[in-house]
């Protein structure tokens, strides 16, 4: 689902923009649901795997992506002297947690029709309200310089731990395992990752009208 994602997504926006690329995201995450529903009924065969399959669970990945797209807009910011947001996630977060997940053994189907809707839809509104300033103490603590610099490798991290951790391809005993994977993805990021990413940014800032001039002061 994830390596789809990755060729799927960078290709929308390459070649259809980002209104447009947003509007499919849009359109899945909406629809995405009732189709979990209507395979399920069709193809029985396919229940266990319903979340992990590109056409019934990409939705999932999409509110992210939504997310990214309305930081670049700016959308955060406006967000910020929002005093209902703040409420609005707690409450969210209190459903979430303390009511849909204990549900989730006593209704059918729950888990797969309609918890990857909330729970990404929650993190993606969580996501908004920390990034718009307007969280006191929380985004302090988050603010933490180590903290951070875990976030900016944790996708490092998560590539890397499966090796270490979860599949244990490689055999390494604890905790020189867990080390294995901090020193793996430190070099994954810093001289792949980071480079790549510079390299795209400049790439679309070309693409975006006036972009141009930007761009090339930029390096």
């Amino acid at each position: 689902l994830e390596e789809q994602f990755y060729l799927f997504w960078p290709g929308c926006l390459v070649m259809l923009g980002r209104t447009r690329s947003r509007n499919i995201a849009i359109v899945s995450i909406v629809l995405l649901p009732f189709a979990r529903l209507a395979s399920y009924a069709l193809f029985p065969k396919s229940r266990l795997q319903l979340t992990a399959m590109f056409h019934l669970g990409i939705d999932q990945i999409f509110w992210g992506a939504l997310v990214a797209l309305a930081y670049t807009k700016g959308t955060h910011l406006k967000l910020k002297g929002n005093r209902y947001l703040g409420w609005l996630t707690l409450a969210y977060a209190v459903f979430t947690i303390f009511v849909l997940t204990p549900a989730i053994d006593h209704v059918p189907g729950l888990g797969r029709f309609v918890v990857p809707t909330v729970y990404s839809s929650f993190a993606s509104l969580l996501l908004l309200w920390l990034l718009s300033g307007g969280t006191g103490i929380l985004r302090s603590a988050l603010q933490w310089h180590p903290l951070c610099w875990v976030g900016v490798i944790s996708y490092s991290l998560y590539v890397w731990q499966e090796l270490f951790l979860t599949v244990k391809a490689v055999e390494v005993p604890f905790p020189f395992n867990v080390g294995c994977v901090l020193l793996a993805a430190i070099l994954s990021y810093y001289l792949v990752e980071s480079p790549l990413r510079k390299k795209i940014q400049v790439f679309f800032l070309r693409r975006t009208r006036g972009g141009q001039s930007l761009a090339d002061r930029g390096g």
